[in-house]
């Protein structure tokens, strides 16, 4: 005011601590006004945790979402690292990416990876399971398939072969059985025994008939000759 006699109100972002001042002062960097019922700007206190003041203000600033600040009176927010998030606005502290989750950036809520998919904490992507190996039930990581088991890849468990079909060397895919050999569970192929033959792929052995014998490959029964004895072409075997 032009009277001298008569006190203007100090404007916002600004503050006088005392009465007779010749003029307010500013709002320091990382503080806001202190406000009196009346609206008086009487002072500035120092911004609460995981908010900011650039300063010249009345009020502090929360932090966006994807910045955290842990100390009181700061002028900015710090961005969360790499498989570091912050969800929520005003956040004191960022928080590591969940394991078995992925997360799109740092302000983004995690998600979790889908069945048969894996990350460790921290990480920001979910990886598929390779091919012989599986999730861990936490999604936290895959581990190979037991013997007898395979998978394909993105699988979230191993599995059985079908009977006659047993895992690859790489576990990561059902082959069928040789001629000569069974297998009624699909973990691993059986040579059939004395007498007995299967075609490839075969759940289980057949005997072979009386009057007949296994061929060289165990695949199919072959009729004795000449007056032959089924149990002599079966010794003759062994």
């Amino acid at each position: 005011s032009d009277d001298a006699s008569v006190c203007d109100n100090c404007q916002e972002g600004t503050f006088a601590k005392q009465a007779g001042l010749k003029e307010c002062s500013p709002v320091e960097p990382g503080y806001e006004v202190v406000l009196t019922s009346l609206g008086l700007r009487v002072g500035q206190s120092q911004c609460a945790r995981g908010n900011f003041s650039l300063g010249k203000s009345d009020y502090c600033s929360r932090c966006e979402a994807g910045k955290h600040q842990p100390g009181q009176g700061q002028a900015s927010c710090d961005a969360c690292s790499s498989g570091w998030v912050a969800p929520q606005e005003s956040s004191v502290n960022c928080t590591i990416c969940e394991a078995g989750s992925s997360c799109a950036s740092a302000s983004a809520t995690p998600v979790a990876c889908d069945p048969g998919s894996f990350a460790s904490a921290g990480e920001t992507r979910c990886t598929r399971a390779s091919a012989g190996s599986a999730t861990l039930a936490d999604q936290s990581g895959e581990e190979a398939c037991v013997v007898g088991t395979m998978s394909t890849a993105g699988a979230a468990s191993c599995q059985q072969c079908d009977a006659g079909r047993v895992p690859s060397s790489k576990q990561d895919d059902c082959i069928p059985c040789d001629a000569g050999t069974a297998s009624a569970h699909g973990s691993y192929c059986t040579k059939c025994a004395s007498g007995s033959v299967s075609s490839k792929g075969a759940p289980r052995c057949e005997p072979c008939k009386p009057g007949s014998f296994p061929s060289p490959d165990g695949d199919e029964c072959l009729p004795c000759t000449g007056g032959a004895d089924t149990d002599v072409f079966q010794i003759a075997q062994h």
